[in-house]
């Protein structure tokens, strides 16, 4: 769509996630750009073997930084896209307008230069003979670790003893709250009555 030349940022952001290998959703120019994952899928999807996806790493900042170094380093030697961005640049929050500009030219140098997709347009994760990626296997022992953590949080609550139901009262007890809740009633009906003769009284002198 609009070949290599001016496109909205929609068109942009369409084309990315198709090519990013989906191991990122994007829906903006900002914080999805962040730790460089789309970055390094569409670098991977257009020069395969020379880019190595599954090694790259994305657990901490530095780890970020350095995979988008490295993809915008072969973005310029294998596509010809001029570097316009580091990976610091990302941190803490990248510049929209900026990320726009830069995937806008790798954009239309691909479009432009004809290059091809060198691996399927699909996730990752999808992808057959793939092994799995160095984030995946930080996403699983993140999962692991978490649940393993949740573990004995659910044993010690399935141990904890169940409060006891209060024991069955007595045929004597509940005769004796009947009588107690009888005599009570029969107070407030006297009260009643002595408040309606007082008032009576008062009326009658007027």
């Amino acid at each position: 769509k609009n070949g290599g030349g001016m496109a909205t940022k929609n068109d942009v952001l369409v084309w990315a996630q198709k090519h990013c290998q989906n191991i990122c959703p994007l829906f903006n120019w900002k914080g999805d750009w962040k730790t460089g994952k789309a970055i390094c899928g569409i670098v991977n999807t257009f020069v395969g073997d020379k880019f190595d996806l599954s090694e790259c790493s994305f657990e901490s900042e530095d780890d970020c930084i350095k995979s988008m170094d490295n993809a915008f380093k072969v973005a310029e030697d294998e596509l010809g896209v001029t570097v316009l961005l580091d990976g610091e640049d990302m941190f803490p929050e990248p510049d929209d307008k900026s990320v726009f500009t830069y995937v806008s030219m790798l954009r239309g140098k691909i479009i432009t230069g004809g290059f091809q997709p060198k691996v399927p347009l699909v996730p990752y994760s999808q992808q057959k003979g793939k092994a799995p990626s160095m984030w995946e296997k930080q996403q699983a022992k993140a999962g692991a670790s978490a649940a393993a953590q949740e573990t004995p949080k659910a044993a010690a609550k399935a141990a904890t003893p169940a409060k006891a139901a209060p024991p069955a009262k007595s045929n004597s007890e509940l005769l004796r709250e009947k009588k107690e809740e009888e005599a009570k009633k029969k107070a407030e009906e006297d009260k009643k009555k002595a408040e309606e003769a007082k008032k009576k009284a008062e009326e009658d002198k007027k």
